[in-house]
């Protein structure tokens, strides 16, 4: 019992120490105002939806593993990739009930569950079901396997925590 409690504290300590806090980013005389209208497409794959900010260093580190690392460059060229800048008041247009309905950056974060720090990742399924989240910034080794996951449909049988305990 100790050893899992153990395990808990340290997966905890990971997961907050690996995201960014909101509570600069979010004031609104620091908002940015856009005309422009996002569509999140799933094209029919996997699409990730990631919170992001403009002061997170973490966000920048993910985007880098994203642009530059060939294992999740490899398995994100199966999937769709948009961000939401939780800085920047942008409208977006999301499939829900098989119609695409349009949601301010607040009415997505609280669509998708946003959990208030950034990097904030959700993945859906080719019908704009979420499959899982994760939040705060995970190594490429790790992102990859959660890419792995979802790419295999190992969410039908498994929860992630279980997939990268198996692997």
């Amino acid at each position: 019992m100790i050893k899992y409690l153990v395990y808990l504290i340290g997966f905890m300590f990971i997961l907050t120490t690996g995201s960014c806090s909101k509570s600069n980013s979010n004031k609104e005389s620091n908002s940015k105002k856009a005309d422009v209208v996002i569509k999140i497409d799933t094209k029919g794959e996997p699409t990730l939806v990631i919170f992001d900010a403009a002061h997170c260093t973490y966000c920048k580190k993910l985007k880098n593993d994203i642009d530059n690392n060939p294992q999740v460059k490899k398995r994100l060229k199966q999937m769709s990739v948009y961000f939401v800048h939780i800085d920047e008041d942008n409208k977006y247009m999301l499939m829900h009930n098989k119609e695409y309905i349009e949601l301010s950056t607040k009415e997505m974060e609280k669509a998708l569950g946003y959990g208030g720090g950034t990097p904030f990742v959700v993945i859906m399924d080719k019908d704009s079901n979420i499959i899982t989240k994760l939040p705060g910034y995970l190594r490429p080794k790790y992102f990859s396997k959660a890419l792995d996951y979802v790419l295999t449909k190992s969410y039908d049988k498994m929860s992630l925590g279980e997939y990268l305990n198996s692997k």
